[in-house]
């Protein structure tokens, strides 16, 4: 599930992965007859409009000049498309079918489903669920899990629909609202306003607080990207803060590592000497807690024999265009992630996500 995306795709026959963790053992094959035109909204969707228009995505397709000026290119299969993530990439062809998804009693079916195929991927071992935007709201809770993808996270929980929020949850929420971008429609973006580390507040740079005339600007709320990341001067403020309380740094991790700062602990992680962190989002009241399993991810050194904690966020360096910052899926362990379209909010509840899963059930 990836709400920094609005495209579902999965890996399709024939399928080529580079550097694949687990190549996929079980491939869809792409249905016949049922590519998507070129015409289709969903063409130059996919292709983050790059093109002005449906007519220049055609004549790439190969729509002859004639029926591009008579807008019958229907024939024309739109091009494939391209997608970069944080740790890969895919190359995918658009389709659309019947979807059905189970239900407690009859499957409900959705018509003219459109998805990507993929046939080429780096690090491209399962697929997307793009969430971005979706219907009238849903939410999610993401379990705890280590930095080993071999392992299986504890209990995680997807909710489709909005919350009730009527008052008979004993969990508390801080809501913080979406931020309109044109530029960027098919991103939840949000307002930061700064990071208490311990009784410090550090201000976030104005390009985290709000999008500008251009688009640019917000903090990306994204469940499909595992790390934070901030502008260059807030992420060495928090930083430098943290190194104040004299942890043991793991350097042979962080030069072995995407990782850019990581202590070495005894027992375990609670024996860090580490202050509190919190998030304040634009909003009253819309500051969240975090807690060690927010900012920080847990692993064994075998060489050394010894266990160790990295920080869940990076140096995004100092950006020119686009998204100032993105909130990634590690620091939302453990919290229920609530998107609210219909009040054009998000809202962010701790508990732990059994009491999700439950619920569910």
């Amino acid at each position: 599930m990836d709400t920094g995306s609005h495209i579902v795709w999965f890996p399709c026959s024939p399928y080529k992965c580079f550097r694949c963790r687990t190549p996929p053992t079980v491939l869809q094959k792409p249905p016949k007859n049922a590519s998507v035109s070129c015409n289709s909204p969903a063409c130059p969707a996919v292709h983050f409009s790059r093109f002005r228009s449906t007519n220049d995505i055609c004549a790439i397709a190969g729509c002859p000049i004639k029926l591009i000026e008579n807008s019958d290119c229907d024939s024309y299969s739109c091009p494939p498309f391209y997608l970069s993530y944080f740790d890969g990439s895919v190359i995918a062809r658009l389709y659309k079918d019947i979807a059905s998804i189970p239900t407690s009693s009859v499957p409900s079916l959705i018509p003219n489903f459109t998805f990507g195929c993929a046939h080429k991927a780096i690090n491209g071992d399962v697929g997307v669920a793009g969430f971005g935007p979706v219907s009238k709201g849903f939410s999610y809770c993401l379990g705890e899990s280590s930095s080993n993808y071999s392992e299986i996270p504890s209990s995680s929980a997807l909710i489709l629909g909005l919350k009730d929020d009527s008052g008979n949850s004993s969990t508390e929420f801080a809501y913080t609202p979406i931020l309109d971008n044109p530029s960027y429609p098919y991103y939840y973006t949000v307002g930061l306003e700064g990071i208490s580390v311990g009784k410090k507040y550090i201000a976030a740079p104005e390009l985290l607080k709000r999008v500008d005339q251009n688009g640019d600007g917000g903090t990306i709320v994204d469940s499909g990207t595992m790390m934070t990341m901030l502008p260059k001067s807030l992420h060495d403020s928090v930083v430098a803060e943290l190194d104040r309380f004299n942890n043991e740094r793991a350097k042979v991790i962080e030069e072995k590592t995407r990782y850019e700062r990581c202590f070495y602990f005894d027992g375990e992680m609670k024996n860090l000497n580490l202050p509190t962190v919190v998030l304040h989002f634009v909003g009253n009241g819309s500051s969240v807690t975090m807690s060690r399993i927010n900012y920080l991810v847990e692993s064994y050194d075998e060489e050394n024999k010894r266990p160790f904690a990295c920080l869940t966020f990076k140096n995004g360096g100092d950006r020119i265009g686009g998204p100032g910052g993105i909130f990634g899926c590690y620091m939302q362990r453990g919290i229920e992630v609530v998107y609210d379209l219909v009040k054009k909010r998000i809202g962010f509840g701790k508990q732990p996500c059994k009491a999700v899963l439950d619920k569910v059930k």
